[in-house]
């Protein structure tokens, strides 16, 4: 049986005191969500997920994920990120050996292109 001792604690068979408080935290979450939420805020929220979603659904139908995260686990950007200036002068030096310079027309085929889809796009706003 639940009871409610006279400093107002509440004891429930079976249940710790801490466990009792996380309840009664959740439940005062769900409390202040429920006199949050309101019709404007759900479909603001359902417009900025269902954007996301289309974005993600587009992102996983190309390569582009699995270039990004191949790209992302170079060691190279690694030591990029911790002397760009070093690797900036590296680059435009002529210091880039001629499978480093493949890789580089490749990247940047890849950007320019990324470039002129966006400017396309833009065009239809």
């Amino acid at each position: 049986m639940i009871g409610v001792a006279q400093d107002e604690t509440i004891v429930i068979p079976g249940l710790e005191p801490s466990e009792i408080e996380t309840l009664r935290e959740i439940l005062g979450t769900i409390g202040f969500l429920k006199s949050y939420m309101n019709d404007q805020m759900i479909h603001d929220l359902s417009e900025a997920l269902s954007t996301t979603f289309k974005l993600v659904n587009i992102l996983l139908s190309t390569d582009l994920i699995e270039i990004m995260e191949r790209a992302m686990q170079d060691p190279d950007l690694d030591r990029a990120l911790l002397d760009p200036i070093g690797v900036m002068e590296k680059y435009t030096s002529g210091e880039l050996d001629e499978e480093a310079e493949e890789y580089m027309e490749r990247g940047m085929g890849i950007m320019m292109a990324l470039l002129i889809a966006l400017g396309k796009a833009s065009t239809h706003l």
